[in-house]
């Protein structure tokens, strides 16, 4: 059975052929503006955040301008979701809760072509993935295990200690990813097994895939891992990066030493025995803890400050890729492996002025040392005597890095004497022999000795408190991973209409971790002068200009950047100053105000000020502290402006259509007129003639 519809006989059949082509035009935009399609990419559902990874197919740089839009495709704005590499992040803010799940849209700006891309579907389901933050990866001498808490329910036949069918392993290696069954990754090397607390990894330091690290005899496991779900939509994941030093550390009779090869991780965290410790030179060695960083890192623990029980334990963090990976060392020094290079130490009577003598024979190693490099703990004291086999070194107890200690009756001084290829010249090889020698003297209390003191008191210091210098610099960077900025020689930057503009402002020579850069407002002008008009306001009192459509866009800075709260990140849309519809320059400068406030006293409204509609002028800010404004090296150079400015003709096309027939049908009346004329007048001639 069909349908039929008569058409008028009047209507003409090309405008019947017109209307059904325009209004099929319209049912198939309709269709491609409602397409929506399941995110092919893995996702992982946290508890407070969705991470969706890009996946294979896409384009990096499609990628990159990716937007959250609702249900309809409007886009979402001020959603707070940044895009960091490979990786989305999407907080629960910008979701849809239906059913008990959350639902986010995301799409991508429009193809090169024009198309419109189409818009994708991710689902978040009540079960979370499990999180591994804090996770740490425990060494031992013949493996290494990560025991990753379970937020996950559990399996209706989990069996404790049993392994998980539900995941798979995923193994980077060398540029190439190998996706491992539980069957296929035991044969590999791992062992993977859960309980109702946990997800258990543990991988054998000959499993497939690690990489392995050496400097100085010390090896470094390091493993780029995932779980990966089997089932379920969408796909769940848990990076479970591994790092292990299956080495013990060296020790002495003053010191362990934590030898950590270079391989590419920032060292971003130091617990010892449940204390963490800030990485700063003071808070370190308040604990004991020197710290090398050159060329991996080495760390020099007194062992003094350990409990030496034999359950003192060490715990590293590194920023891996983007990933905190925090690592558990036991500090075993009882009954461990001696440094060759490590000699008895040396204890001596302290003389009567205040020394101790020390002498160091080159035939102390083989081959002989080279007594040129030997040093006491503070490197700027020289030998008192050198000759060609020995060196003697007259030590002030008071100096020199001595240290005191009392025990019992006697009071210890101690220094060490070393030569170690860390405090060499740069070099790619060494034949010199390493040394080290811890060296004391003592006094006994038990003793008589007369003293000559001469105190001289001095007057107390003038307290006094000033702000000190606050220099800052705005740079900008080519992309959203501000990676490398732009140098002075790339100014001016050229830019189209709506690119991105990536900017950062940055603290510089300070040191302190407990200070905050606090953004107030930033501008552009069209000259170098940051009080020239006309001014653009694209940050004002820290949030974003209310007036402007398209809203500047606040970046985090990431943990894998030292000191991230001296540093605030921001992105805004290429424009063009106009006056009265025309171009009045190509040239952009952009300038910051910024102050300094202290993040464990804000004792000023700004130091914890909230986005609101509220605005101050920014001569303001000086009563509240010192203030510094910066501005970019050099311009954005903005090209292409006459495509994108729309000058408006208020004279309309019919306007010029109805002056030019008047002109027409003008000169044709005069035409008319003159023949009539004519006509006339030789009519008159002619009856004159008869």
């Amino acid at each position: 059975m069909g349908c039929s519809s008569k058409i008028p006989a009047h209507v003409p059949e090309y405008f019947t052929n017109a209307w059904f082509f325009i209004f099929g035009c319209i049912l198939v935009s309709i269709c491609e503006a409602m397409e929506t399609l399941d995110f092919p990419g893995s996702v992982t559902c946290l508890n407070d955040e969705i991470l969706v990874r890009k996946p294979k197919g896409f384009r990096l740089n499609a990628w990159q301008t990716l937007h959250i839009v609702d249900s309809t495709g409007g886009q979402i704005l001020d959603c707070g979701h940044f895009v960091d590499g490979k990786t989305l992040t999407v907080p629960y803010k910008c979701a849809e809760y239906q059913t008990g799940s959350h639902i986010i849209h995301i799409a991508f700006s429009k193809g090169s072509v024009g198309q419109r891309l189409p818009s994708y579907r991710i689902s978040c389901d009540g079960l979370q993935a499990d999180d591994p933050r804090g996770a740490v990866v425990t060494c031992t001498q013949d493996s290494m295990t990560v025991k990753i808490p379970r937020t996950l329910s559990g399996f209706d036949d989990e069996m404790p200690v049993s392994a998980p069918s539900f995941w798979n392993l995923e193994v980077k290696f060398k540029g190439r990813t190998t996706l491992l069954s539980t069957s296929d990754a035991r044969q590999k090397g791992y062992q993977l097994s859960s309980d109702p607390y946990y997800l258990t990894v543990k991988a054998s330091y000959s499993a497939f895939g690690l990489n392995v690290f050496s400097m100085d005899n010390k090896r470094l496991y390091v493993g780029d891992l995932r779980l990966v779900s089997q089932f379920g939509s969408p796909e769940i994941s848990i990076d479970t990066p591994m790092i292990c030093a299956r080495d013990p550390p060296t020790c002495n009779s003053t010191h362990a030493t934590v030898l950590i090869p270079f391989f590419g991780g920032v060292l971003s965290g130091i617990n010892v025995n449940s204390v963490d410790i800030q990485l700063s030179s003071y808070y370190l060695q308040q604990h004991g803890i020197t710290l090398d960083s050159r060329n991996g890192y080495r760390l020099y623990i007194k062992r003094s400050t350990l409990k030496g029980d034999g359950k003192d334990f060490l715990v590293l963090t590194f920023s891996y890729y983007g990933k905190p990976v925090p690592m558990l060392i036991l500090l075993v020094c009882s009954g461990g492996t001696k440094d060759p290079a490590e000699h008895a130490d040396t204890v001596s009577a302290c003389t009567l002025d205040g020394y101790m003598d020390v002498e160091v024979v080159s035939t102390l190693t083989k081959p002989e040392l080279n007594l040129t490099t030997v040093k006491l703990r503070d490197g700027t004291c020289q030998p008192s005597q050198i000759a060609n086999n020995f060196l003697r070194f007259h030590v002030p107890l008071n100096g020199c890095g001595t240290t005191v200690k009392i025990v019992g009756t006697r009071v210890f001084y101690e220094n060490e004497i070393h030569a170690l290829w860390k405090d060499f010249p740069p070099r790619k090889i060494s034949r010199d022999s390493e040394f080290r020698q811890t060296v004391r003297c003592y006094y006994s209390t038990g003793g008589n000795a007369s003293v000559i003191v001469n105190v001289l008191t001095l007057p107390p210091p003038v307290s006094a408190r000033t702000d000190g210098p606050l220099t800052l610099v705005l740079n900008m960077y080519p992309d959203v991973s501000y990676g490398t900025a732009y140098s002075n020689n790339q100014y001016p930057v050229v830019k189209t209409l709506l690119d991105p503009i990536f900017l950062e402002v940055q603290v510089l020579n300070r040191n302190d971790p407990n200070i905050d850069l606090v953004l107030d407002d930033c501008w552009a002008t069209m000259t170098p002068n940051q009080n020239s008009s006309p001014q653009w306001n694209v940050v004002v009192n820290g949030c974003q200009e209310q007036m402007d459509n398209l809203w500047t866009v606040f970046h985090p800075v990431g943990i894998d950047v030292a000191r991230p709260s001296h540093r605030k990140r921001f992105e805004v849309k290429t424009f063009a100053f106009v006056l009265g519809g025309d171009t009045s320059s190509n040239l952009v400068y952009f300038h910051c105000h910024a102050i300094i406030c202290n993040k464990l006293a804000p004792d000023f409204s700004i130091c914890s000020k909230t986005c609101s509609a509220g605005r101050r002028k920014r001569d303001e800010l000086s009563t509240y502290r010192k203030t510094s404004t910066v501005s970019l090296p050099g311009p954005v150079l903005v090209v292409d402006l006459e495509s994108s400015i729309q000058h408006k003709d208020h004279t309309s096309p019919v306007g010029h259509l109805a002056v030019g027939s008047l002109s027409v049908l003008g000169f044709v009346a005069m035409a008319v007129f003159a023949l009539l004329l004519r006509s006339v007048f030789k009519r008159k001639s002619i009856n004159m003639a008869h």
